[in-house]
């Protein structure tokens, strides 16, 4: 009895495709444990047992333990907070402090301070209007546009109350006071 070419080709799909089944289903996970050959179970972990920080809950944790601060660019005054960090701690030992800051890429104002302050640099993807960050150990920039980043920055604090910055901080140089408020002794 002869076998048709047709039938044949039947079989081999057929084959291949049962092939393919039994190679699917062992991957399958079954049960909630995987584990590795020849040791013990590991837990499956769940979307539950990471630990996620949102942005608020970031800001939330810096805000507790804000020192609060006036900075005044051009004669108009923004109210602010340096975060708890080392830097921010050394560069409020520092104020009050009157500087000349020099415009950059219409978005930031820079001035290098005379000593250096620590670091703990990291990239925020994003800079925000009324951010206050160190760029190497010495820069102390102002930034007041929204931009995504790819440099990195060390957090010293934020401009609360950002309306009008902008305006005040101009398209050239400008002369910005950080002081504390009236509010918080140093």
């Amino acid at each position: 009895m002869k076998r048709s070419k047709t039938s044949s080709k039947k079989i081999v799909v057929w084959a291949a495709a049962m092939l393919c089944a039994l190679s699917l289903t062992a991957c399958q996970q079954t049960g909630t444990q995987n584990s590795v050959s020849g040791s013990e179970p590991l837990e499956e972990i769940t979307s539950t047992d990471i630990p996620l920080t949102t942005d608020a809950q970031q800001q939330e944790t810096e805000n507790t333990n804000m020192q609060n601060l006036e900075i005044i660019v051009a004669g108009q005054s923004f109210s602010a907070q340096l975060y708890d960090t080392e830097a921010a701690k050394v560069f409020a030992a520092m104020l009050p402090l009157t500087v000349e800051m020099q415009e950059l890429n219409g978005n930031e104002k820079y001035y290098y301070l005379p000593d250096t302050l620590p670091t703990d640099a990291g990239n925020p993807d994003w800079i925000h209007t009324g951010d206050l960050m160190l760029y190497g150990s010495e820069c102390l920039v102002l930034f007041y546009e929204d931009f995504p980043t790819s440099y990195s920055y060390t957090p010293l604090g934020r401009i609360t109350d950002t309306g009008n910055l902008e305006n005040a901080v101009g398209t050239g140089d400008v002369t910005v006071t950080f002081q504390f408020t009236n509010s918080t002794s140093n």
